[in-house]
């Protein structure tokens, strides 16, 4: 997911099994995903609804690749500038399929406004190479800000805090690497301000069902209010972060012209200038043809 300071995410990719996000709407074919569950890229299914096996949108009789899709009942608005607003109430993200390996890189660009909020969520296969006798079990992978502002990253039973966190609603760009050795893995947390290793006995078994969720702890719980302007999933360890600059600080009710000023009070889910937004839904619709809330084609889950 990649909003980028611009309002757009950058919709590349390189087919080397990394998954990037982009804020922007859009996805790409190489195991990533983005907010409207449309995929492009290399072999991938793209957004205007063709198909095919090398991604130029001609037919070419292969097996097409599984589609990546980010999806929930109430997913987070995409915002000019910033990427994707989470309410910390209702909205996440499901990435679905998505296979977690032993060996990841998770980086993501923020702005969180509260705690006890998750960034991500997954549950894994996980097993103890320090005991013999241990067989896999069900582990949870999970990001998130306690309680007292901690940024916590659990690997399973165990558990990295960097108390050294920064202020609250600001941007941060934050790393979680894991590395799997022969006697389990080695974990870290950084946002290029503070940074934090520690080894663990257990490691992942490659998990193509993690229910794996950005902006809350399985959909259920912890959810984040903020916003995500990168999501990038990576196989391999990449130990570095680098704080963001040149970012928005502008509300997602807010557009940037150099200044914060409010959107039309037509503009229920954000704008990028002064106009009026003639197509705005209602807020219990998911997708509309006016914006009456009797104008829905599709509604949000429970609307």
């Amino acid at each position: 997911m990649n909003g980028g300071g611009s309002g757009g995410g950058n919709g590349d990719t390189d087919g080397d099994g990394n998954g990037s996000t982009d804020g922007d709407g859009s996805t790409d074919g190489d195991g990533s995903t983005d907010g409207d569950g449309s995929t492009d890229g290399d072999g991938s299914t793209d957004g205007d609804g063709s198909t095919d096996g090398d991604g130029d949108g001609e037919g070419s009789g292969e097996e097409e690749p599984t589609e990546t899709t980010a999806d929930w009942c109430h997913p987070p608005l995409v915002i000019s500038g910033r990427g994707q607003y989470f309410d910390g109430t209702t909205n996440t993200l499901l990435i679905s399929p998505f296979e977690m390996y032993s060996a990841f890189t998770i980086r993501m660009v923020v702005r969180i406004a509260n705690t006890d909020a998750n960034l991500f969520s997954a549950q894994v296969g996980m097993k103890d190479l320090s005991s013999s006798d241990s067989g896999a079990f069900e582990g949870i992978l999970d990001l998130f800000v306690s309680s007292c502002n901690e940024l916590v990253f659990d690997f399973g039973p165990d558990r990295l805090i960097l108390e050294e966190y920064t202020v609250p609603d600001t941007w941060i760009e934050v790393v979680v690497a894991v590395e799997h050795s022969d006697v389990g893995s080695d974990l870290f947390l950084g946002t290029g301000e503070a940074d934090l290793t520690e080894s663990s006995d257990y490691i992942i078994w490659p998990d193509t069902d993690p229910n794996f969720h950005i902006g809350s702890y399985k959909g259920l719980l912890y959810f984040l209010n903020g916003y995500v302007n990168v999501f990038e999933y990576s196989i391999g360890f990449a130990a570095a972060a680098t704080p963001p600059s040149g970012m928005s600080e502008c509300n997602w009710w807010q557009y940037d012209d150099g200044e914060c000023k409010n959107c039309d009070h037509s503009c229920t889910y954000g704008c990028s200038d002064d106009q009026p937004c003639t197509d705005a839904c209602h807020w219990t619709c998911k997708t509309c043809s006016g914006p009456g809330a009797d104008e829905c084609l599709e509604c949000y889950c429970h609307a």
